[in-house]
């Protein structure tokens, strides 16, 4: 059709002995169907992790979920969700890191602009700079950094299959812009809610200006460029006209999506909670009474909840789920600690196997504006029976000694150290947020600590048995201390500190 537009030395001593519970274990409900209740809490309701009961479009017909993000002059920004989870937008860097992205499409026209003044070439115009630039996503009251951060860039050099066909306009490459305009090809996608077909109220936006701009050349003159009109039909129009609106489109890198919460009054509307990397919380001793948990904790940056959240398997960034989770709020705000009333599900279950918990700071705003919180931290709550393990003192590690880490097991053997050593610098390579897992030996060496010290957004899951006990420990860089004077961490040492107290110590003394 044709349209028209450890060493230890006295870090440990006899607490040891009265803390925390047995064995973290890693893994999923092996051989069940159990599935955990939803609860919500009452000042914050979500949909759901990550992107949650968001829906994708009604095939050509619109349908579309909303989601609320960012401002513009001081507004709260309704965006239609076009592809809940997408990889169409990846360069191979992306894809090989497993990114997926949530695409979004304004629902009105922001403002007007022109296009260009006598150019049809997407890659260098005026509106691509604008977009881009300190006149929207750079504008200080637009997005905030944590949002900002959370938009991908997006890449996407031809079209591809489910892409509409304007036969007068051209395709336009994507190469890395965050911010961008639809090409007339997704613009007549069926799978994002808008028909293939002339005249159409599925194009139709209110706003600024009730035209609104593609990012598509015209294909016989370099001065006109694509655009939808009030009826929804598709045109091409001179790229030097002022008063066309301008309906940006980004992708959300879903690893940042934590939760989605409903809008109140709004069927279908959502607002996210976005990872803050300025936000972090770190537990202490968890206590368990019957069923009320005590939970102490230390907050780095501006919270005003700290959340419990509850899964039936082990959570990651990016997870998606609507059932199969417990979301709780901690009482006493943000004073440093606080309680909790563990769900009768969970009363008889041991937690790190049959279930998982994790504690998060956040900052919840009102209304539509988006919500932030730091990446959930794994917390592990004792048993009913309140049954704690007996752990000998780490023994002292001298630097000559390669044989004794003060477990059954060896220190792990060079080869095995390098091939973690591979193993972070892989993971930092790739940039942002990245977990490596490791389960040789039961102690880590000095620079293996530094490495993760020196790198905050790399988190090492080490797991490990001493005493014919099963430990988890999960060492998030950012709360990592390396001492010099300590040339290796043994495995009471990082449990101590990394498996369940989560209390960054005092440099030790020799």
């Amino acid at each position: 059709m044709r349209l028209r537009r450890g060493k230890r030395r006295g870090i440990l001593k006899a607490v040891l002995t009265v803390m925390l519970s047995l064995a973290i274990v890693m893994g999923i409900i092996p051989g069940t169907d159990f599935v955990m209740p939803i609860y919500a809490d009452g000042d914050k309701t979500i949909s759901g992790l990550g992107t949650g009961a968001i829906g994708n479009p009604t095939s050509g017909a619109g349908g579309w979920s909303y989601v609320y993000y960012g401002k513009y002059n001081r507004n709260p920004v309704k965006y239609r969700v076009l592809d809940k989870s997408t990889t169409e937008f990846n360069s191979d860097t992306d894809n090989a890191n497993g990114r997926k992205t949530m695409l979004l499409d304004c629902d009105s026209t922001l403002d007007k602009y022109s296009f260009d003044v006598s150019d049809n070439y997407w890659g260098w115009s005026k509106i691509k700079r604008w977009l881009n630039g300190v006149d929207f996503l750079k504008k200080a009251g637009v997005f905030t950094d944590p949002e900002r951060n959370a938009i991908a860039t997006s890449t996407k050099i031809s079209k591809v299959t489910g892409d509409g066909d304007v036969s007068f306009l051209n395709y336009a490459a994507l190469r890395g812009e965050q911010i961008f305009l639809l090409d007339a090809g997704e613009a007549t996608r069926a799978s994002y809610g808008y028909s293939s077909t002339d005249s159409n109220s599925t194009r139709i936006k209110e706003g600024k200006h009730d035209w609104w701009w593609l990012r598509s050349p015209y294909d016989y003159s370099d001065r006109y460029a694509g655009f939808v009109d009030t009826a929804g039909l598709i045109h091409s129009y001179d790229v030097d006209c002022p008063i066309t609106g301008v309906s940006p489109a980004f992708n959300i890198d879903l690893g940042s999506v934590i939760f989605a919460s409903v809008i109140s009054g709004e069927s279908g509307s959502y607002k996210l909670t976005i990872a803050d990397a300025g936000l972090d919380i770190t537990s202490g001793t968890i206590t368990r009474s019957d069923s009320t948990i005590n939970v102490p904790y230390t907050i780095t940056g501006t919270a005003n909840r700290v959340s419990v959240l509850i899964t039936d398997s082990a959570y990651s960034a990016g997870t998606v789920a609507t059932s199969g989770y417990t979301y709780l709020k901690l009482s006493g705000g943000v004073s440093g600690s606080g309680t909790f009333t563990l769900p009768a599900v969970y009363a008889d279950k041991t937690c790190g196997t049959d279930y998982y918990t994790y504690i998060l700071a956040e900052y919840v705003n009102d209304g539509k504006d988006t919500d932030y919180a730091c990446t959930p931290v794994e917390i592990t709550i004792p048993d009913a029976s309140g049954g704690g393990l007996d752990l000998k003192p780490d023994p002292k590690h001298d630097d000559d000694d390669d044989s004794d880490n003060g477990s059954s097991d060896p220190k792990p053997k060079d080869e095995q150290l390098d091939e973690l050593r591979a193993n972070l610098k892989t993971a930092i390579d790739k940039g942002g947020y990245q977990t490596v897992t490791w389960d040789k030996g039961t102690a880590l060496p000095y620079d293996i600590m530094k490495t993760l010290q020196d790198n905050p957004k790399i988190t090492l899951v080490f797991s490990y048995t001493y005493e014919n006990v099963f430990f988890k420990v999960t060492l998030h860089g950012q709360s990592v201390k390396a001492y010099t004077n300590i040339p290796w961490y043994g495995p009471l040492y990082l449990y101590a500190y990394y498996g369940g107290c989560g209390v960054i110590p005092e440099c030790p003394e020799d």
